[in-house]
């Protein structure tokens, strides 16, 4: 994909704009390499989907449904994960120093092989 959907910090005389996909269905999406820095995922379904290598720094995922998803190499800093499904995720080599974790479900089922900052 190589979207660059991040909110441009340098950019914001009418507030803060990010990328805003609550309740979305992303299913098998492949949202790889891609920036969505500060997006809110809130309550999205991205079961399955490729997000590889991604940009997701301070992205909102409470109520999101990762399970399966591919966050192989990821950027998720600072991300907020309440509530989050994460049943059988590939988390390999995903950065989640800093990020907030609550009530996560299916974290013993994913795959962590070299990923930072899990609890």
């Amino acid at each position: 994909m190589n979207a660059k959907a991040a909110a441009d910090m340098r950019n914001q005389s009418m507030g803060l704009m990010r990328v805003a996909l609550t309740n979305g269905k992303a299913i098998e999406a492949d949202f790889s390499d891609a920036d969505f820095s500060r997006a809110d995922f809130s309550f999205a379904d991205l079961s399955r989907a490729k997000m590889q290598r991604t940009k997701l720094h301070r992205a909102e995922f409470s109520g999101a449904v990762l399970a399966g998803a591919d966050l192989t190499g990821a950027d998720l800093t600072e991300a907020v994960l309440i509530d989050t499904d994460l049943s059988g995720a590939k988390l390999t080599r995903a950065d989640f120093t800093g990020a907030t974790f609550r009530n996560v479900k299916g974290l013993d089922t994913a795959l962590k092989d070299g990923a930072r900052g899990l609890p």
